[in-house]
């Protein structure tokens, strides 16, 4: 499973366009639930991320990482010609909003894709990163995985999903073929 830099851009600017109130822990959410919704229905993520249990939530390691070096680092730029942060007095908190600057080029992402994340966008597009955080604390992927461990996409899969060795299949041929790419 390679992470796609190019479709992690695209689900940002989508979310900045089709939620409310987006900031970087909200965004972390929504990522999350997309890829943990596509793989339960479809047997692969969509951003091809690692998720890691942090105490606020999940966290997309690489996605994350690759934020913070446009915001918070300044050192790159992959970002910050598509989307911008703003500051915004929310009380007595500065709260950072993502902000697209152009709308999504869905045809970076297959149509199960899109689906996914439309149907996410619109479940969650009120929701606020604390009502996501406490509602991922409450599911059986974040249960089942220790502090600052990886959360297993398969711990998803139910009776209503595709099933465990089809992921587990998929997986692997992944793994195969990036072996096979690197010769």
């Amino acid at each position: 499973m390679k992470f796609d830099q190019e479709k992690f851009r695209e689900a940002i600017i989508f979310f900045a366009n089709n939620v409310n109130t987006l900031g970087i822990t909200k965004l972390n959410k929504l990522l999350y639930y997309s890829d943990f919704k596509h793989v339960k229905l479809y047997g692969r993520p969509i951003l091809g991320d690692k998720y890691v249990k942090y105490k606020q939530g999940p966290v997309p390691e690489a996605s994350y990482s690759l934020f913070n070096a446009n915001f918070t680092h300044q050192i790159s730029k992959f970002l910050s010609k598509d989307i911008e942060v703003k500051n915004k007095k929310v009380g007595p908190y500065n709260q950072k909003r993502i902000i697209a600057k152009r709308e999504s080029n869905l045809e970076v992402f297959s149509k199960s894709e899109i689906s996914i994340l439309q149907a996410v966008a619109s479940k969650f597009k009120n929701s606020t990163a604390t009502d996501l955080s406490n509602r991922a604390h409450i599911e059986k992927p974040w249960k089942e995985t220790a502090p600052f461990e990886y959360i297993d996409y398969k711990l998803i899969l139910d009776n209503k999903s595709v099933p465990k060795a089809y992921v587990a299949f998929r997986e692997a041929e992944e793994i195969l073929l990036e072996a096979a790419l690197l010769k």
